[in-house]
């Protein structure tokens, strides 16, 4: 049983696909992560030593803006458009689609939770 940044990684897993289960990290910053650090991302996370655990946790905090502070970023951004009254914040205001997508026949989810 592995503790990553307060995530529980099933020891079965390979560390370059636990790691995008932490929030704000894909497969690119894993792929960065990993070799950063100089292990293998095929590599079980069972197998990893605790140093190396430790040291992908350090990377990760140094490097990149995760979890709760990352939400609050994209919300901060969202509400910054809403509130220049900007095409994409009006979408967003609305429960619009904002990038582009056709309304007539999609979107139908999008415009379903508009409350």
């Amino acid at each position: 049983m592995v503790h990553i940044l307060n995530k529980y990684i099933s020891p079965k897993e390979t560390i370059g696909n636990s790691l995008t289960k932490i929030y704000g990290i894909g497969q690119k910053r894993s792929y960065d992560v990993c070799a950063a650090v100089g292990v293998a991302r095929g590599a079980r996370i069972a197998l990893a030593r605790p140093t190396t655990v430790t040291e992908i946790s350090r990377e990760i905090m140094s490097k990149y803006e995760i979890g709760s502070s990352s939400k609050k970023r994209v919300y901060s951004d969202i509400q910054a458009l809403t509130k220049m009254r900007s095409y994409r914040g009006v979408r967003h205001q609305n429960h619009l689609p904002a990038r582009g997508q056709r309304t007539h026949t999609n979107a139908q989810t999008r415009k379903r939770w508009s409350f």
